[in-house]
């Protein structure tokens, strides 16, 4: 399935396609294949607000050390990174 496109794309498509140039023309133009541009034309193309599940798909792998031990450690040394942290 495409990616979905965003709205200013589609809009600037339509509008060089709409202004007298070919589809494939206006296709280059904004940078997207002709093929999204004939989805773009027809309306068949994916909406942009698809934000995938709202549940969790795996559990939770920092769940055991994170309050007993990465909480504090943040705590103490605020300036610390997700890389410098220590191995559990």
């Amino acid at each position: 399935m495409p990616a979905p496109l965003a709205l200013q794309i589609k809009e600037r498509c339509m509008a060089k396609h709409s202004g007298g140039l070919s589809q494939q023309i206006a296709a280059d133009a904004v940078g997207i294949s002709v093929r999204s541009a004939q989805r773009i034309k027809r309306d068949d193309h994916q909406p942009r607000d698809h934000h995938g599940c709202h549940w969790r798909t795996r559990s939770d792998p920092l769940a055991d050390v994170w309050d007993r031990v990465l909480v504090p450690l943040l705590q103490k040394e605020p300036q610390l990174d997700p890389q410098t942290l220590p191995p559990q």
